[in-house]
C-alpha cells in the first residue's frame, strides 16, 4: 500500500533450493522444547503429571488441532514481521541483530492488546508464574531473541513459508502442553526460566542460539 510492492515478500516457497530449511523449521522447536522440558524436570521446575493422567496419545490430536488452528493467524503475523518488516530492514542493510531486536520489539508490541484484553487469565496462569506487567516486560526481552531465529530462517530460505511453518509448530506444541495441563509449572523462578514455550527464558535463549547458528551459515554462504 505504501509503494514497496510484493517482490521481496517471500511468497514463493523455494522448496527445491531451500528444502533443508523447511526441515530445520520442523526440527527446531521440538528439539528446543525437549531440551527445555528435560532441564525443567531435572531442576523440578515443571511437572509432567498431566501426561500420566491423560496419556501421551491424548496430546497428539490437540497438537494437530493447534497446528491447523494457527495456520491462518500466522499467515498474517509472519507476512507482516518476516515477510515485510525483516526483508525491508535487511534491504536497508540494517545489521541482522538490530533487525531482530527491532522486529521483536514491534512483534511484542503487537501482542500487548491481546495480553491485556483478550487473553484468558486462566490460560496466562498456565503459561507463566509472572504477573501481567512482568509478563509483558518479559515479552519485550524474549521475542527479539526468537525473532533472530525466525528472521534468519526467512532470509536463508528466501521465503516466508519456513518461518510460518516454524511459528505453527511452536504454537502446536507449547499451547496444548501448558493450556491443557500436560505440563504444570512449579511456582517460583524455575517456572519462568524453564517453561517449554515462547514465554520461557531458556526456550527463548535456545531459539536465539538457533538464530545465531543460521546467521553464521548465511554469512558463510554470502562470503563463498
Amino acid at each position: 500500500m505504501g509503494g514497496d510492492g510484493w517482490r521481496d515478500l517471500g511468497l514463493k516457497p523455494n522448496l527445491k533450493e531451500s528444502w533443508k530449511w523447511y526441515l530445520a523449521a520442523i526440527a527446531i522447536v521440538p528439539i528446543i522444547v525437549a531440551v527445555t522440558m528435560g532441564l525443567g524436570i531435572a531442576f523440578d521446575a515443571i511437572s509432567l503429571s498431566g501426561f500420566s493422567q491423560k496419556g501421551a496419545t491424548a496430546f497428539i490430536p490437540l497438537a494437530i488441532a493447534g497446528f491447523f488452528g494457527s495456520m491462518v493467524k500466522n499467515i498474517f503475523e509472519e507476512f507482516a514481521w518476516r515477510g515485510y518488516l525483516t526483508s525491508r530492514l535487511n534491504a536497508i542493510k540494517l545489521h541482522p541483530f538490530a533487525n531482530s531486536i527491532l522486529t521483536g520489539l514491534v512483534w511484542a508490541s503487537w501482542h500487548v492488546p491481546y495480553y491485556l484484553y483478550f487473553l484468558d487469565r486462566r490460560v496466562l496462569e498456565a503459561h507463566t508464574t509472572l504477573s501481567m506487567p512482568a509478563f509483558i516486560i518479559m515479552a519485550f526481552l524474549l521475542l527479539p531473541l526468537q525473532a533472530l531465529a525466525y528472521g534468519e530462517l526467512r532470509l536463508l530460505s528466501k521465503s516466508v513459508w519456513p518461518a510460518w511453518l516454524l511459528h505453527n509448530i511452536a504454537n502446536a506444541l507449547s499451547l496444548p502442553l501448558l493450556s491443557n495441563g500436560f505440563v504444570t509449572l512449579n511456582m517460583g523462578i524455575g517456572g519462568v526460566l524453564l517453561s517449554p514455550g515462547s514465554e520461557g527464558l531458556v526456550y527463548s535463549v535456545l531459539m536465539g542460539l538457533a538464530g545465531l547458528w543460521m546467521y553464521s551459515v548465511r554469512m558463510r554462504n554470502e562470503a563463498a
